[in-house]
Formats: C-alpha cells, structure tokens, sequence
C-alpha cells in the first residue's frame, strides 16, 4: 500500500506528467512519474525510489547546465 503525500502536475500540447510523491509501506518516499499520451491516448509510468533520486536529479541538473 502506498500513500500518496503529493501530487504534481504538468502539461505540453501533446501530453501531461503527473509526478506522485508517496510514502511506501516499508517507510521510504518514492516518486511515481506517468506521462500520458492525449493524441495516442496511452500511458506510462516509473517509480523511483528516494535512494536513487537525488542522483537522477544530479544527472538532469548537470545537462541543463551544459
């Protein structure tokens, strides 16, 4: 089970990001991120977990950069 603490969302033309902060059962936060498709009408979504976040981040903020 999981409790979702926040949720975020985005929007483009073509798709929307939602972007779920929560909190699993075995006390750790996650982020689920699921793109949906509006012209195709599909989805998709990751988990990420918190352990593992910070250095994705790391990684987006270091191309921006370049």
């Amino acid at each position: 089970m999981k409790t979702i603490i926040e949720t975020t969302q985005l929007s483009q033309p073509r798709c929307s990001y939602i972007l779920d902060l929560f909190h699993n059962n075995d006390n750790r936060f996650s982020v689920e991120i699921i793109q949906i498709d509006e012209i195709a009408e599909s989805s998709q979504s990751i988990t990420i977990s918190n352990s593992i976040l910070s250095e994705i981040i790391g990684g987006f903020e270091s191309h921006t950069r370049n």
